[in-house]
C-alpha cells in the first residue's frame, strides 16, 4: 500500500503501525482508537463500510472516538454529531531549501511539561491535545521565563509519514515567527528519518495555511473531522 493510500485513512494506518503501543481495539478488531488520554481519534479499516457496533465498544461515557476521514459516513439515528470540521490535508514531499533559523531557544518537551502544554493548547485551540499526547513524541517548544509560549510536535505516525500537530503560539508571543520555525524544525526531523511530513488544518484557517505553504506544504485532499455521541 502506498503512503497516498494510507493518508486517506490516516488514523487506521497509524494505529496499525507506529502508534500500535497506544491502541484500543473492538472485540472483532474492526474499529481501533487511541488510548483516551493520548488523543481522541479512532478509525475503521474501511470507512465506506463502517462497523458502528464495533466503534460503539470504544465509546467512553457515550462519546465515540473522533474520526478523521476523507468522506464522512452516514451515522445511525442513535448517534448525535457533536462536531464536524472540514480541513485540508497538507503534505511536504520536497524539503524546503533552507531551514528556518532563529535564536537558540527551542527546547525539547516531555511528560514533565504536559500541564504547561495542555494549558497552552486550551488557550490557543490548535486542536485536541490531552495529558498524554506528548508521548507521541517529537515536541519542541519555546519558553519565556517559566511560561511555555509556543510549541509543535507529532501526532499520527506511520512508517511512511508523520503528522505535525499542536502548532500553537500564545497571544503574547505572536509575530515572532515561532510557529513557522517550529513547524519547519519538526518537519525536518521527520524528513531526516526518511518519512514525509503531513499536517491537517481547518479550511477556514487562512493564516496557518499560508504559513504552511511558505514552508513547502501542498494541499492534497480535503478531510472531515467528526465526533459523535451514542445513546446508551
Amino acid at each position: 500500500m502506498s503512503s497516498d493510500d494510507s493518508l486517506v485513512n490516516p488514523a487506521w494506518h497509524a494505529l496499525h503501525s507506529a502508534d500500535a503501543a497506544v491502541v484500543r481495539r473492538s472485540d472483532n478488531n474492526a474499529a481501533l482508537a487511541y488510548d483516551p488520554d493520548v488523543t481522541i481519534w479512532g478509525a475503521w479499516e474501511n470507512p465506506g463500510q463502517p462497523d458502528w457496533v464495533a466503534m460503539n465498544e470504544l465509546a467512553i461515557d457515550g462519546l465515540l472516538p473522533g474520526l478523521v476521514l476523507e468522506n464522512q459516513p452516514s451515522a445511525p439515528p442513535s448517534h448525535t454529531e457533536l462536531f464536524h470540521g472540514v480541513g485540508y490535508q497538507m503534505v511536504r514531499r520536497k524539503k524546503a531549501p533552507a531551514a528556518i533559523t532563529g535564536p537558540d531557544d527551542l527546547v525539547e518537551l516531555s511528560a514533565r511539561d504536559a500541564a504547561d502544554m495542555v494549558a497552552l493548547t486550551e488557550a490557543t485551540e490548535p486542536g485536541p491535545f490531552l495529558e498524554r499526547t506528548v508521548e507521541l513524541g517529537g515536541y519542541l517548544g519555546v519558553r519565556d521565563g517559566d511560561n511555555l509560549v509556543a510549541m509543535a510536535g507529532r501526532r499520527l505516525a506511520s512508517p511512511d509519514w508523520v503528522e505535525i500537530s499542536a502548532v500553537c503560539t500564545a497571544a503574547s508571543a505572536r509575530r515572532r515567527g515561532l510557529a513557522r520555525r517550529l513547524s519547519d524544525t519538526v518537519a525536518r526531523s521527520i524528513e531526516a528519518e526518511g518519512r514525509i511530513p503531513i499536517l491537517h488544518v481547518l479550511t477556514t484557517n487562512a493564516g496557518a495555511i499560508a504559513v504552511y505553504e511558505s514552508l513547502g506544504f501542498v494541499i492534497e485532499r480535503t478531510m472531515r473531522f467528526v465526533v459523535y455521541s451514542v445513546e446508551s
